[in-house]
């Protein structure tokens, strides 16, 4: 007890909430708390670092707000996973890139439906106002855990019919692939961090006060035809941005 309290430097001019974040994220770092775990009670680190309650919940809620950790109602406070890189330097689905890594995938259909273009979507995908679009709204799983939610708008004429008999468990870009022979060569994408909706935070199980990621893809096929319009929300918890990047 005595040697974590040794943790808080009382003399120092770094507020006592700071200095037990720091403890928590070395901790986290350090393997003694790995991700899943629940870590101790507020009462408890109170006892063990010798500070107010007040100075921990602060910090809990700091570290809850960055996505360090995260809270499960009625069960405790968590150390959240590890997150994902998402690639910025190839073009592959969700389902792709889970599998690649080992991670068992799977997706919860919230809308699929055969709908009328909006004026946006009908820009983003170049076909005319008011044309039918196939939409597509999924939850998406990694290893039980809800990362992602994926908006989906794919035109009608191009690819009549793929949303039939289309399952949780199907990748949208091998059916484009198997059923149409078309395959998505190169996408522009828009990133943005912000906070969720209330929606959102209810679906992807996170706080409102929890950052995410906003992911706009446009893919192309090689001779520059819009394939498909995407809006993606990931939890800031669960994913980084990775850039590789060369000086010209």
């Amino acid at each position: 007890m005595g040697a974590q309290n040794s943790n808080i430097d009382r003399n120092g001019v770094l507020p006592f909430y700071y200095q037990l974040e720091t403890s928590i994220r070395e901790r986290i770092r350090d393997h003694v708390w790995n991700p899943g775990t629940k870590i101790p009670s507020e009462l408890d680190l109170c006892k063990e670092f010798g500070l107010s309650r007040n100075t921990v919940r602060q910090a809990l809620l700091n570290l809850v707000g960055k996505g360090v950790l995260y809270r499960e109602q009625g069960h405790g406070t968590f150390v959240s996973q590890l997150p994902f890189d998402y690639p910025t330097d190839r073009l592959v689905g969700f389902t792709e890139e889970m599998r690649r890594r080992g991670i068992v995938v799977r997706a919860q259909i919230l809308v699929a439906e055969k709908a009328t273009v909006s004026l946006t979507a009908a820009d983003e995908l170049g076909i005319p106002a008011g044309a039918d679009v196939y939409r597509l709204k999924r939850l998406r799983f990694a290893d039980k855990k809800p990362v992602c939610l994926q908006d989906t708008c794919l035109s009608a004429t191009l690819f009549p019919g793929i949303l039939d008999e289309f399952s949780s468990d199907d990748s949208l870009y091998e059916r484009m692939e198997q059923m149409y022979a078309l395959t998505p060569a190169f996408a522009t994408e828009r990133i943005e961090a912000s906070r969720p909706s209330a929606e959102e935070a209810r679906l992807l199980q996170i706080t409102k006060a929890m950052p995410v990621l906003r992911i706009h893809r446009r893919t192309f096929l090689k001779n520059g035809t819009p394939l498909e319009s995407v809006k993606s929300v990931y939890r800031g918890d669960m994913y980084c941005v990775v850039l590789n990047l060369r000086r010209p």
